[in-house]
């Protein structure tokens, strides 16, 4: 087990053969040994004599130590199919940020580590460190006398607890709709025949890419109002607790500490700094996409006249009449382009492409154990040096997590361990009806959540510090590599790759390369581009104002939800969809990182070879600039090195503009 390994000899071993075998029993001492080793190495740095340099390793090394232990039994709690070992991976799961939130209060080490390290004795990156260390110290109120910190500690472990809870019935909470084969009409026959059951029913789980299959293509407007009921109110009830005790914990803590809200904690130790940067960012997203909101639901309100409906426009019409927009203009037949992307294929030539872009092999694992049978292992390997390992659950079954992640399960530290990570995903499955066909927005999302783990891969090579390791980067940078790699999808070079039809085996033809280009230039994921960014911009304020309200009740978190989105887009409904954003605990008010991200993405496309995106040239650069350092540079540092100047939003503003000429014709 890692928490009895010789910490001088590299971890090797896939993370899940640890614990694959051990009943709820083991695990439980498995988790008890874990965190006494924890409490015990806690110990020996309360009364260590090191200095400098040894001192902050020591520090670091109980950090990783207990990453190394702990977030392999997150998984459990994210993807196991038995009921039993997800409650004890969310039970250890708060007894794991119990203990990390009394490091963060522990006075002595505190004092230690201020006290007892020189930092002209560090080099730049240990220097580096060492400050994030002591203010994130600072943040977690470490200066307060005992009983306002015996109370944060209390609030912190509440915290936990909470939001726990609410991520579990987010995920236990994914609605099943039953249609009839009519009900369904526009949708892809390759949709409605993976959807039909042994009875005939057509029985969905609304996971997010089937929400939004029927979202963009379903005519049947009945269908498509409840969907979206269905979707966003899938939380409401099991979460209206939840929700404002989580948020009123968070403030109560930042106001123990010192700070006006939990935002000002949270931005604090990111590129953005503050929230009134981060509102003023918002702000101005809000700006830049108002004139096009108003052309596109324009657009959107005569699309519908044309088709004879002339019921009130809804939030459920938006993404169906922007697709049949986007598609018309670019002459796109959405389900023909389908038939060129079957899962496996998607899957093996991502695998290829990544090889190929950053001279790397994947090698398949089948001896490692898996939580479930549809759960690939492969070895990541640089020549012939194994570098990583990864695992791919890509498809969707009853309680498991149901969105697309990445997980950083064993992050990379040089001469320590190899990097290993998880991808959590709700593709299509291959079964003998169906050849599990992706939408090009689901290939996107496939590309874009690999980019994190490439991320994580190699970011987890040459860094000494767990810290620093792979993704550990400051949080609103996080989504820029991976969103960057997305753009690679557009690429006819890059499409032919990914393609190969169910029936001729042919690749994509250029025609339908063009039209895809055609559509995506309105096009944002499922909206088109202005009413994407907008509802980017509505979540990103719901995120934010939540931690700078006061005393949070559920009619404020309502009027914040409906506000925002109707400020954003002229509409919205009768939703609750904030009980279902998961993100509004995991990125607490910074969702704004992927409108930011990607605004950073764009920049640092430009430097890229748009005659041949694979490029080894330009690849190796990224890597060693971007990827390879992790976190132990400021992100804005990162991007200089990689572009040769300071970021800016002009290729972000740019594609805003994309598409105009085209949306003009109709």
């Amino acid at each position: 087990m890692y928490y009895k390994k010789d910490m001088t000899e590299i971890i090797t071993e896939p993370f899940y053969d640890v614990i694959a075998d051990l009943s709820i029993e083991e695990l439980k001492e498995h988790g008890k040994k874990a965190i006494n080793n924890f409490r015990k190495s806690l110990k020996e740095l309360e009364e260590t004599d090191l200095r400098n340099l040894d001192l902050l390793e020591k520090h670091s090394q109980l950090i990783s130590d207990a990453y190394t232990n702990f977030v392999p039994l997150y998984i459990l709690d994210m993807a196991h199919t038995n009921k039993a070992y997800r409650d004890f991976g969310s039970n250890f799961t708060i007894e794991m940020e119990t203990e990390l939130n009394k490091l963060s209060l522990n006075l002595k080490i505190y004092k230690k580590l201020k006290n007892n390290i020189d930092p002209s004795k560090l080099d730049d990156v240990a220097k580096y460190l060492y400050n994030e260390i002591l203010d994130e110290y600072s943040r977690s109120g470490i200066d307060k006398p005992k009983s306002i910190r015996d109370k944060i500690t209390k609030l912190l472990k509440e915290k936990s607890e909470l939001s726990i809870k609410f991520a579990r019935n987010i995920n236990d909470s994914t609605p099943k709709a039953k249609f009839k084969e009519e009900d369904l009409e526009g949708c892809f026959d390759e949709f409605i025949k993976s959807n039909t059951n042994t009875k005939g029913e057509v029985e969905v789980t609304l996971v997010s890419s089937n929400i939004q299959h029927i979202l963009q293509n379903c005519s049947v407007k009945a269908t498509r109002e409840k969907v979206r009921e269905l979707s966003l109110n899938a939380s409401k009830e099991s979460n209206w607790d939840i929700l404002p005790a989580y948020l009123n914990k968070c403030e109560q803590i930042a106001k123990l500490i010192g700070f006006n809200n939990y935002a000002e904690i949270s931005m604090q130790n990111k590129m953005i700094e503050n929230p009134k940067k981060a509102k003023d960012f918002i702000e101005s997203l809000l700006s830049l996409t108002n004139e096009r909101v108003a052309i596109e639901t324009k657009l959107i309100k005569e699309e519908k006249k044309r088709r004879g409906d002339n019921s009130d426009l809804t939030y459920a019409d938006i993404d169906y009449y922007g697709n049949q927009i986007a598609s018309k203009l670019s002459n796109l037949d959405e389900e023909a382009v389908k038939q060129y992307f079957p899962y496996e294929h998607v899957k093996g030539s991502i695998l290829e492409i990544f090889e190929e872009l950053f001279t790397i092999k994947f090698v398949k694992n089948v001896a490692a154990k898996t939580w479930h049978k549809d759960v690939d292992v492969f070895d990541v390997f640089d020549n012939d040096r194994k570098i990583g390992i990864i695992y791919l659950d890509m498809h969707p079954r009853n309680n498991k997590y149901n969105h697309a992640c990445f997980i950083d399960v064993i992050a990379g530290v040089k001469d320590k361990a190899i990097p290993q990570g998880v991808l959590l995903c709700n593709f299509n499955k291959p079964t003998s009806k169906s050849a599990g066909l992706q939408s090009l927005d689901e290939v996107s999302t496939f590309f874009h959540e690999f980019g994190h783990l490439i991320h994580g891969m190699l970011g987890g090579q040459n860094v000494k510090w767990l810290e620093f390791s792979g993704t550990n980067v400051q949080r609103d940078f996080v989504e820029a590599p991976s969103q960057l790699l997305e753009e690679m999808i557009l690429s006819p070079q890059v499409l032919k790759k990914l393609s190969k039809h169910i029936d001729t085996k042919h690749q994509i033809p250029d025609n339908l390369i063009q039209s895809i280009r055609d559509k995506e230039s309105v096009f944002d994921k499922a909206k088109l581009k202005g009413i994407g960014i907008a509802r980017q911009a509505s979540l990103s304020k719901q995120s934010l104002e939540v931690y700078l309200a006061e005393k949070v009740d559920n009619q404020t978190l309502t009027k914040i939800e409906h506000g925002s989105s109707i400020e954003a887009f002229g509409l919205y409904g009768d939703y609750y969809g904030i009980y279902d954003f998961g993100h509004i605990t995991d990125y607490t008010s910074n969702y704004y990182t992927y409108m930011w991200s990607l605004a950073i993405s764009k920049d640092l496309f430009t430097k890229f070879n748009k005659k041949n995106l694979l490029d080894k040239e330009v690849a190796e650069h990224y890597r060693k600039t971007i990827l390879e350092p992790g976190g132990s540079k400021p992100a804005a540092e990162l991007v200089k090195d990689f572009l040769g100047r300071e970021w800016s939003m002009n290729a972000f503003k740019a594609y805003l503009k994309e598409g105009e000429e085209l949306l003009e014709k109709i």
